[in-house]
């Protein structure tokens, strides 16, 4: 209890510290992060939305900050949202939007599955990493993903996450109680949460991946569940690629605004619902998976 207590404040100050940094970097840099003669190996996808917009330049400063240097920024942001275009947005992502940082605007807003949907179409033979909106990423943190995906180029990548466990009936447990993966290690029950990262190869999807009918019907909220599944359904295996799930430093003030309190809860689509709509829909034994471990 008293480590958990010291770890938020650690945590926080960090925030505080690289936020502070950040708006630094976002006020007086001008150079372009990405040389056009640089061979573009992996993007960066996110998005963003009103009520995070004016922060969200933190996070994309932290990711421009990066060791690595053969990957693309893109944040797409949906025109329902944004009708003016870059009109809309703050100066400090005007400013980003001028080192490299690419900004597309969708048609239709399908809500956080605008950070994958787009670019799976935008760079079909790229792997894609997506990043959340309010968490400051260290500078090692696309090299981490692209050391491993040299490793285990076929493995759906991810640096915090959870594991499907089930009761003694062989049923899927509640969401919230389910387990922590074994650092480096894969498995077909693990599922990858956003927050930290998630590397997506190419080609990792079952066929239905862009289904916006379907997503939208069965889990319109839980875009790193349907995800999960399509890889699922593909015999693709997630990877944790650290010895244990990591929590980077969030953007204080953005925790307000989330989709994860309604997740978790007792509402009509809760995690809980949207996996087992899945789940029903395409007929998943996950206890057949559990068995294959």
């Amino acid at each position: 209890m008293i480590m958990n207590v010291i770890d938020k404040i650690i945590m926080g100050l960090k925030s505080i510290y690289l936020s502070f940094l950040y708006t630094i970097y976002n006020l007086f840099l001008n150079e372009n992060r990405f040389e056009e003669t640089n061979e573009v190996h992996v993007v960066v996808s996110l998005t963003c939305f009103p009520g995070r917009i004016k922060k969200v330049y933190l996070t994309l400063e932290s990711i421009m900050a990066q060791q690595y240097n053969n990957f693309k920024v893109v944040l797409y942001l949906s025109h329902e949202e944004f009708p003016k275009g870059l009109e809309d947005l703050p100066r400090s992502l005007i400013r980003l939007h001028k080192r490299g940082v690419d900004i597309n605007f969708t048609c239709e807003n399908i809500r956080s599955y605008k950070k994958l949907h787009y670019a799976l179409s935008d760079f079909p033979e790229l792997p894609v990493i997506t990043a959340d909106d309010d968490v400051l990423y260290p500078s090692r943190w696309v090299n981490d993903f692209m050391e491993s995906h040299k490793l285990f180029h076929d493995d759906i990548l991810f640096a915090r996450g959870h594991q499907i466990t089930f009761d003694r009936n062989g049923n899927v447990k509640k969401y919230i109680s389910f387990g922590k993966p074994a650092g480096y290690s894969a498995s077909s029950l693990y599922i990858p949460t956003g927050v930290s990262g998630i590397l997506y190869p190419p080609g990792c999807f079952f066929q239905d991946v862009q289904n916006k009918d379907i997503f939208m019907k069965l889990a319109p909220n839980a875009d790193d569940i349907w995800y999960k599944v399509m890889t699922l359904l593909n015999g693709r295996k997630s990877r944790l690629i650290y010895k244990k799930p990591i929590h980077y430093p969030p953007i204080l003030g953005t925790q307000k605004i989330s989709l994860r309190k309604q997740n978790l809860s007792k509402q009509h689509l809760n995690n809980d619902t949207q996996l087992l709509n899945l789940i029903d829909y395409y007929s998943i034994e996950l206890a057949d998976f559990k068995k294959k471990e």
